[in-house]
């Protein structure tokens, strides 16, 4: 059974007399900060809010979850497992943040995103849309993940990167810088997506790759193995491997004025 609940003095935002959510029982809400639960919000089970915390509206808060500091739950937002809402960060809309996931710094997760596993969104990131962050992955910095985007395994996106569309990173990929992975592309194992980068189309870089500077890899192309790419490089709709290693060499003799090394090709 829920009970509603009345703000018997004033503090922070709230006026004495005010009603605000629903709890279960006083756990569920500290006494200590200007911790609140407002609007027609609900927090039962174990859930408990402290600090400065705010959740509000039409959000949930359940089973083990903890919401503190300055955050706040917002919207239709769930929050629930043993996750952890902290600092400053901002749950909202339609969103689900559940299992051991954590979101702290000032990050926000919204639209109909889903936050889980052993996440960890952190610093400002923003998640939305229908994105899907699960496992180890982390999100940080100013990074976004949006769209029908999949972040999971180990993952990490850091910096001012984006990952969006339908794109999947996951492994021990890490994008960072300001690169751009988008659509339907792929970045998994250890490979690395930094700098300017984009990778988009059904394109896939795996293995132990590193694209990086200005390059742009496309439609269906495939770098994997230890390949580095590095400067304009465009590639689209071929497969490429280690011959990758092959086309860059031959690049810089062209640019150098020798003749290219039609051996491997």
């Amino acid at each position: 059974e829920l009970y509603r609940i009345k703000a018997l003095i004033s503090f922070g935002n709230v006026k004495e007399g005010e009603m605000g959510g629903y709890i279960q029982k006083e756990n569920n809400l500290s006494q200590i900060g200007d911790a609140w639960v407002a609007g027609h919000a609900k927090v039962y089970g174990n859930a408990r809010v402290g600090g400065n915390a705010v959740v509000d509206e039409e959000a949930v808060v359940v089973e083990d979850a903890e919401v503190r500091g300055n955050a706040r739950v917002g919207g239709n937002a769930r929050v629930g497992g043993n996750a952890w809402i902290q600092e400053y960060a901002l749950i909202d809309e339609d969103a689900m943040v559940v299992e051991e996931a954590v979101v702290g710094g000032h990050a926000e997760v919204g639209g109909n995103a889903t936050v889980g596993g052993y996440a960890w969104i952190q610093e400002y990131a923003l998640v939305y849309g229908n994105a899907w962050v699960q496992e180890h992955a982390a999100v940080g910095g100013h990074a976004v993940v949006n769209g029908n985007a999949k972040v999971c395994g180990n993952a990490i996106v850091r910096e001012h990167a984006t990952v969006g569309g339908n794109a999947r990173v996951y492994g021990h990929a890490v994008v960072r810088g300001h690169a751009i992975v988008r659509e339907n592309a792929k970045v998994y194992g250890k490979a690395r997506v930094d700098e300017e980068a984009v990778v988009g189309g059904n394109a896939t870089v795996g293995g132990n790759a590193r694209v990086y500077g200005y390059t742009a890899v496309d439609g269906h192309a495939v770098v994997g193995e230890d390949v580095r790419i590095r400067e304009a490089l465009v590639m689209k709709f071929f497969s490429f491997r280690l011959k990758l290693k092959t086309i860059l060499k031959n690049k810089k003799s062209r640019q150098s004025g020798k003749e290219p090394d039609k051996t491997e090709m």
